[in-house]
């Protein structure tokens, strides 16, 4: 009797880790479809608020308009009387904007091992790279972004040009 036994409790757990192995890929596929969503909306909203935002800002050279969008990292970097003498030199240099073309980028949504909390934290950023045609040449404006509380905020705004160098 006790080599019946034996033999009906491997098959028990070979069941029991089929059915963990199985349960373990469902669970997996399910994370990753889910996260492939979620990330194309992402990836959409943020599009739409990169393309919307950039020519705000841009259109009047208009400091308070980034700094209203900017998170507090940028404002502790940049605050607000750097970020307007900045911008009197870009509409020096650059003239008012003619035309915006569409931005390029994506979402990237990382994990942090150790964040504020101390313990496991998502955070989600996106970062685009647009072009804009002003009067006295062409523009390319990087931008980065960091989604909190359901918002994106502006980390990082940088915007290059020729006519920079120009006299």
């Amino acid at each position: 009797m006790e080599n019946d036994n034996e033999k009906i409790q491997p098959k028990k757990s070979l069941i029991n880790k089929k059915s963990i192995v199985i349960l373990i890929v469902v669970s997996l596929i399910a994370v990753f479809l889910m996260l492939n969503y979620v990330g194309t909306e992402l990836d959409k909203k943020s599009h739409v608020y990169v393309d919307e935002t950039v020519p705000a800002i841009i259109t009047s050279w208009d400091s308070q308009e980034l700094i209203n969008r900017a998170s507090p990292e940028l404002i502790e970097v940049a605050p607000k009387e750097k970020v307007e003498s900045l911008f009197k030199q870009y509409s020096d240099k650059l003239g008012q904007l003619k035309e915006y073309k569409s931005s390029e980028g994506e979402v990237g949504m990382h994990l942090d091992i150790i964040c504020q909390q101390g313990m496991l934290c998502q955070r989600t950023t996106a970062n685009y790279v647009a072009k804009a045609v002003f009067e006295k040449g062409l523009a390319t404006i990087e931008i980065g972004m960091i989604l909190k509380n359901n918002k994106w905020e502006i980390y990082y705004f940088s915007i290059m040009s020729d006519a920079f160098f120009q006299s």
